[in-house]
């Protein structure tokens, strides 16, 4: 292990994009968390009022058991995040529902993508 994996292992992972900069993205264990934490003092919600960290939570919960081995967010291949959105409509959920589901995923993986531009 690395002295910046080890420093950063209980929350992110420090690693080399194809630029050579060092980008961030936050353990998959950890997103629901900050995400619930960063809503709440965003909007005041109680942590049962927001359907996006429930959303969140079903797809952490897809990308277990589709890909065991992701530990980061960085490590959710376009494939899973497709399956997932695939499973959805087999499940047979409403228009609404799908596109709220993909335009919020879209959103969490933009500003991962943005924060780990900017350090």
């Amino acid at each position: 292990m690395t002295a910046s994996r080890a420093k950063n292992s209980c929350c992110a992972e420090s690693t080399r994009s194809k630029t050579g900069k060092h980008v961030s993205t936050i353990e998959l264990d950890e997103i629901v968390d900050r995400y619930g934490a960063a809503a709440s003092q965003k909007a005041n919600l109680g942590e049962a009022d927001d359907p996006d960290e429930s959303r969140l939570k079903k797809f952490v919960a897809f990308v277990r058991t589709q890909s065991p081995k992701a530990k980061y967010m960085a490590d959710v291949e376009a494939p899973v995040a497709e399956d997932f959105m695939a499973s959805m409509l087999a499940r047979g959920v409403s228009p609404k529902t799908y596109n709220d589901h993909l335009i919020f995923l879209k959103g969490v993986f933009e500003r991962l993508k943005k924060k780990g531009r900017n350090g």
